[in-house]
């Protein structure tokens, strides 16, 4: 049977009038696969291929509005949808444009392989990488050659420092005097330093990486000054804080992973343990934290102003955690949705999470690209993206034989697990399939520590005498805690390197989510009817 014009045009119309979507979702979308995709090829060819599809797009909506121009409303949300594709590659080659420009190679008259001593101001905090070094990135403002010529540069680095040169600055007994500032490799410290630069960028720089300048190990490092009087307050501050939880010994220093992402002092079978037992998200600073630091916020602020300005007084207080702790992808995420949400309750708008993830991702890789192709990055929001669509409909059929609060934590683990379960199957190469129990018993135990931990730093600051007395407490819960990691470490890790049948496997979770997902919404729609009926 063939169909006439009219009964087409009926169909489209019947289809674009029940078709609804969220554009925030539509415009991360193409943001997400235009972005991934230049950063993937690499290539300058592919910008004339995104303005190219541009141009067919426009092309694609003017068609579109002369062919439903009867349909003023069809064509209106059609038109909409096209648009939000549209500037959704066009943002994505802002963000590309963007991750260039801050991975763009050093501007210097002088010659790299010539190049012994730089100034520089570090951009982060520096983190462990590997056994024999901590790695940062800094923005080089003055180098030296070897015939000791001097020359300005201009661009950013990854310094890598070797570990005894940093660990040495972080011993519990070491102390300051009056107007000695601190040697700590901390974000906003201008450095002078010897070393070298890699052989690969000697002569030809790397697209998708900064320079890498490695500090000799023998380096007389000179701390010179701090880009900012706050980045000197923020330093003396984790430098008091981390001497008090050294203090406290193994307590003190899982506290300190967790309030500072300092990992240095924690036991290295402790962070096996960690891993092992699929809990290695619980010690990377994510929104967990940061719910705690804002929940405790709310609580003694609520003591003392009203509901007006306790969103103000949440977002500052997590502002300034995030300072101190130091900027991550998943810390970041976690800010910027608390901050979406904050906003939208001010002015009486009802916020959709998932279109707040997605309104955070669009911002956040538009503004931080680097984050973006960071492992990080892309768990923070996978796992969230997997709470947001899958826990629901987990928690729907738990709900028969499971407690709700026990659901609750299962659901979410669960979500989070099947669709992050490629990315880490690809990246990491295992998995502990244990960690959907293991963080339902843990991260409850851990935001105990937490809130203990900070309670018992304000406390011993105000009251010395009790500084013993806390650190007894804390020590207990922390064996709890490593005793009950371990037992969950014990258990088989599932395993994917170098096994093809394995990593095509590894979708399956995924697969099985959205089922789950789908045969929820069906179950829902029957149940619905029946009552219907009755």
């Amino acid at each position: 049977m063939v169909m006439t014009k009219i009964e087409i045009r009926k169909k489209l119309s019947i289809y674009c009038d029940t078709f609804s979507f969220l554009p925030t979702l539509v415009f991360a979308t193409s943001l997400l696969l235009g972005f991934y995709t230049l950063y993937w090829l690499q290539k300058q060819i592919f910008s004339i291929i995104i303005f190219l599809s541009s141009l067919l797009l426009i092309t694609c909506i003017v068609i579109t509005v002369k062919v439903f121009n009867r349909k003023k409303r069809t064509s209106k949300k059609l038109f909409i949808f096209l648009i939000t594709i549209l500037l959704g590659f066009v943002f994505s080659s802002v963000a590309y444009i963007h991750f260039l420009y801050y991975n763009i190679p050093i501007l210097s008259l002088a010659k790299t392989k010539n190049i012994i001593k730089i100034t520089a101001s570090l951009d982060k905090d520096a983190t462990p990488k590997g056994s024999k070094y901590y790695v940062t990135t800094a923005k080089v403002t003055k180098c030296e050659c070897k015939d000791g010529s001097v020359y300005t540069c201009k661009g950013i680095i990854t310094l890598f420092i070797p570990k005894i040169l940093v660990q040495q600055n972080y011993m519990g007994g070491s102390t300051i005097q009056k107007n000695v500032e601190l040697s700590l490799f901390c974000k906003g410290s201008v450095i002078e330093a010897e070393g070298y630069f890699s052989e690969k960028e000697r002569n030809v720089p790397i697209l998708h990486s900064n320079a890498k300048f490695f500090v000799k190990k023998n380096s007389t490092i000179k701390f010179m000054q701090f880009t900012s009087p706050v980045y000197s307050y923020r330093i003396h501050a984790r430098f008091y804080i981390n001497r008090l939880l050294y203090g406290w010994e193994k307590a003190g220093y899982l506290l300190q992973a967790l309030l500072t992402a300092n990992r240095d002092f924690v036991p290295k079978e402790d962070l096996s343990a960690f891993r092992n037992a699929g809990l290695s998200h619980i010690l990377a600073l994510s929104g967990m934290h940061l719910a705690i630091i804002s929940g405790l916020s709310a609580f003694f602020a609520s003591m003392f102003f009203n509901r007006k300005y306790l969103k103000l007084i949440i977002l500052l207080v997590s502002g300034l955690f995030l300072f101190f702790a130091g900027a991550s992808p998943s810390l970041n995420r976690a800010f910027m949705m608390l901050s979406t949400i904050a906003v939208a309750r001010l002015i009486s708008v009802k916020a959709n999470l998932l279109g707040v993830l997605a309104f955070t991702f669009s911002v956040h890789i538009i503004l931080i690209p680097q984050d973006a192709v960071t492992l990080s990055f892309i768990l923070s929001y996978g796992a969230l993206f997997g709470i947001l669509v899958f826990s629901s409909s987990i928690h729907y059929f738990f709900s028969i034989f499971t407690p709700d609060a026990i659901n609750i934590s299962i659901s979410a683990s669960l979500g989070a697990t099947l669709f992050t379960f490629p990315i880490i199957a690809f990246s990491i190469g295992q998995i502990s399939l244990i960690g959907i129990v293991s963080t339902c018993i843990i991260s409850p135990l851990i935001s105990i520590f937490i809130i203990l931990g900070i309670v018992s730093i304000a406390i011993s600051m105000a009251i010395p005498s009790l500084y013993s007395f806390f650190g007894m407490i804390l020590n207990v819960l922390y064996e709890i805690i490593i005793s009950s990691t371990r037992f969950f470490s014990a258990f088989p890790i599932l395993r994917f390197e170098g096994n093809t049948i394995r990593l095509f496997l590894a979708f399956l979770p995924v697969f099985l989510g959205f089922s789950i997902v789908l045969t929820q919404k069906l179950s829902s729609k029957k149940r619905t009817g029946h009552l219907n009926l009755r």
